[in-house]
């Protein structure tokens, strides 16, 4: 009997010695899992914690930048340790904990540019007293493709065109525009920094300055329109990158400096340019703090200008702030014109 029933208890043993095996192994697997969820969410903590620091150099600042990101992966990061955690110890209980908290501080950075949040420029309804209608595009030096960009400015025709990092090829290309723009400024420089300032309005008081460094120009005027007179300042600050700037002063320096310029001036004032400094940044709530100045994508969504061509990794850079006296009536991020940044299209008007 003993005999006869050998290969059938072989068979079990052989069975259950496999099944022992397969359970080792989905262990192996959930716990490897959940590592890489930890080690996920770790990193993203990491970065929400360097972004809070207050040093200025550019591998810090540069975590300003992709909060959105850092968000998405977070969740990412909650939902693996929860799915896959065999067990909530206390080191996962930890590791969830600090990740939910710093998700929380990424959230409160960029919740304002939720179409569900508060918006901080108000609609303009009915006809307005005078409009006015900014298109800001950066070029990209290195584009040599500019019958888009001529194409999009003819179809929506705004009063103001700004184009920077312009050089002279690309003064030459945008000529045509002068059909268009009775008035402008041209600055165009070879180092990035150059700007083509274009208007359908007369440009009064119109100049060149350089408020930090100067080889970084800024185009400012005042313009009138239905008896209206607004200022505008065009800027393009230097960003903290390894190529341009170890830090993030110079950059901060010019927004600030003109934050404290449009403080004490009470015209209708608008700011527009690519600052090179995400809307939801310190800086940036430091400048409409100080200035007064209203983001009109709060509480209306991102419009995330670039890069153009990585899809998960845009952020808002191109810029038009206004002040209290102005409602908008439309905010469009245009179609890609072959350079690394989107045209940014906004039209605000005063209402009586």
């Amino acid at each position: 009997m003993v005999q006869a029933n050998e290969p059938s208890i072989l068979y079990a043993l052989q069975t259950e010695n496999h099944h022992y095996k397969n359970l080792i192994n989905l262990a192996l697997q959930l716990f490897t899992m959940t590592i890489a969820f930890i080690i996920i969410g770790l990193f993203a903590h990491l970065s929400t914690l360097m972004s809070l620091l207050f040093l200025k150099k550019w591998w810090v600042r540069i975590f300003d930048f992709p909060r959105l990101q850092i968000i998405v992966i977070q969740i990412i990061s909650l939902a693996g340790i929860l799915f896959f955690a065999k067990e909530m110890n206390w080191f996962n209980i930890s590791v969830i904990i600090l990740v939910f908290v710093s998700l929380l501080i990424q959230t409160v950075y960029v919740y304002p540019y939720f179409i569900f949040a508060p918006k901080e420029v108000p609609d303009g309804k009915g006809d307005p007293v005078a409009s006015f209608s900014f298109l800001v595009s950066n070029v990209l030096i290195s584009n040599r493709k500019s019958n888009k960009l001529i194409e999009l400015v003819k179809a929506y025709q705004p009063d103001i065109f700004l184009a920077v990092e312009t050089d002279a090829w690309w003064a030459q290309q945008l000529e045509p525009l002068d059909d268009l723009f009775e008035f402008s400024v041209k600055q165009p420089l070879e180092n990035s920094y150059g700007m083509l300032l274009f208007s359908r309005i007369p440009l009064e008081n119109a100049r060149i300055e350089y408020i930090i460094k100067q080889d970084i120009p800024s185009i400012h005027a005042e313009i009138t329109k239905a008896g209206r007179t607004i200022k505008i300042a065009c800027i393009h600050p230097e960003p903290p990158a390894p190529e341009e700037a170890d830090t993030s002063r110079p950059r901060d320096k010019e927004i600030v400096t003109m934050a404290r310029r449009i403080k004490d001036d009470p015209a209708p004032f608008a700011v527009l340019g690519d600052l090179n400094d995400v809307a939801w940044s310190d800086t940036s709530n430091h400048f409409l703090k100080i200035s007064g100045l209203k983001d009109p994508r709060k509480g209306r969504g991102f419009f995330n200008t670039f890069h153009a061509k990585i899809p998960f990794m845009r952020f808002a850079l191109d810029h038009v702030f206004v002040s209290t006296d102005f409602k908008l009536i439309k905010i469009k991020r245009l179609p890609s014109v072959h350079s690394d940044h989107f045209p940014l299209y906004i039209n605000c008007g005063i209402f009586k």
